[in-house]
């Protein structure tokens, strides 16, 4: 059965359906992070069932990496059949991940 604690991002998805769209599954993985104040944006890129997930951060306080945190945990209990790889960037650094992003 599809998770009930992101049913609500899932509208489309009823009943006992488990394949998540990876479209879908993107933009959540978006907007739930994207979520927690001080996130300035984050960028996922998905290959197969495998994101990889770059969070932006202006700011790493303790309680916010928490917060991140524990989202990150929600997604890998819910989703036990896609991996992940968070990772949480200083927003000054943005421009060279996405440049090395590109050339790779």
């Amino acid at each position: 059965m599809f998770p009930t604690a992101y049913a609500g991002l899932f509208p489309q998805i009823r009943g006992s359906v488990t394949i998540v769209n990876a479209i879908d599954m993107t933009d959540f993985i978006k907007t739930d992070l994207s979520s927690v104040p001080s996130v300035s944006d984050v960028e996922v890129r998905r290959r197969g069932n495998d994101f990889e997930v770059n969070v932006f951060l202006a700011n790493f306080e303790r309680t916010l990496r928490r917060r991140i945190y524990a989202k990150e945990k929600a997604l890998h209990r819910e989703f036990p059949d896609y991996s992940f790889d968070f990772n949480l960037v200083d927003v000054s650094e943005q421009n060279d991940v996405l440049d090395s992003a590109v050339s790779s």
